[in-house]
């Protein structure tokens, strides 16, 4: 667990990176005041892990459907209101997520890139911006914390209930970007652990379907 975490951390702060945000901002800024956990302290309890009780958190499979569709919603809406945008960065779906422990109830987690596009100017940051909050607000994503930064745009979305959040933000050279990451969540049933410690899912069937 403690090396799959190092691994898990160092993925987010490449995606951070690529989102042309700082790796350090992040961690220093937590949604709740008074929380002590250090993400990059091993053996603590991540920030962005849930409040609710492990068992009645959304599980790992759905959360990762949902948001991967509220973000492709995301990308289709900014397509429909400032033209077809050139997308990368958009990982595709999968079936086995890391392997994670929040005390002593294990499931899945997953970190998750979702679009990159050049070119938007940043005075259509606000209206981008409303459109990603319409999307994930009504996942439970509704704590907000701005990690913006000398010309950069950048705000990280928390679910402190069922835990995970997503960023959003905008570069001064006017790169996009939108990740997230689960948080530790319950497996759906039929899952099992694999020789890594990864999560082998069932195979999902999603009626909600990201647009590309």
């Amino acid at each position: 667990m403690k090396a799959g975490r190092r691994i898990r951390f160092a993925l987010l702060a490449v995606v951070l990176g690529l989102a042309g945000c700082s790796s350090d901002a992040t961690p220093s800024r937590k949604p709740t005041a008074g929380k002590k956990a250090d993400p990059f302290d091993f053996n603590s309890r991540p920030y962005y892990y849930g409040k609710k009780p492990f068992k009645d958190r959304v599980d790992i499979r759905t959360a990762d459907a949902d948001l991967r569709a509220a973000l492709g919603r995301v990308r289709g809406r900014i397509d429909a209101e400032f033209g077809k945008q050139d997308w990368t960065w958009i990982k595709e779906p999968v079936n086995v997520f890391y392997g994670c422990a929040d005390g002593k109830n294990e499931g899945g987690e997953y970190n998750n890139a979702q679009g990159k596009t050049y070119g938007i100017p940043m005075d259509k940051f606000s209206r981008i911006h409303k459109i990603f909050k319409e999307e994930v607000e009504p996942l439970g994503f509704t704590t907000v914390v701005d990690i913006s930064d000398k010309g950069d745009k950048s705000f990280d979305y928390y679910n402190e209930g069922d835990g995970g959040y997503i960023n959003m933000g905008m570069t001064r050279e006017e790169v996009f970007g939108m990740w997230y990451t689960t948080g530790c969540r319950p497996a759906p049933a039929g899952s099992t652990p694999d020789p890594d410690g990864r999560l082998d899912t069932p195979t999902p069937s999603e009626s909600a379907t990201a647009s590309p």
